[in-house]
């Protein structure tokens, strides 16, 4: 079953998005997504357990995870897809 999580980093962490997004680069069967607070990622649970696991290990006390309920670039939410603007409902 394909699952996607966001994973944040802490303010006071020394790590940035784009370190994450190295080391996940790395880790095969997971697509992931650069963001200004972390990674969104998405993939096979076993892939992301793995990969999650990797992750913890650079800073396991400033890096966050939880699921996400829509997918990477899901068109009911994705501004990109629907020209900008906010959120439906969010007005």
């Amino acid at each position: 079953m394909i699952k996607t999580f966001v994973v944040m980093l802490s303010t006071d962490s020394d790590l940035t998005p784009s370190i994450l997004a190295e080391k996940i680069a790395l880790v095969s069967g997971v697509e992931y997504k650069e963001t200004c607070y972390g990674l969104l990622l998405e993939g096979e649970e076993a892939a992301l357990e793995k990969a999650l696991a990797e992750l913890r290990k650079l800073d396991p006390n400033r890096i966050f995870y939880k699921v996400r309920g829509y997918r990477i670039g899901d068109k009911r939410i994705c501004r990109a897809k629907r020209g900008g603007g906010p959120r439906p409902g969010y007005h």
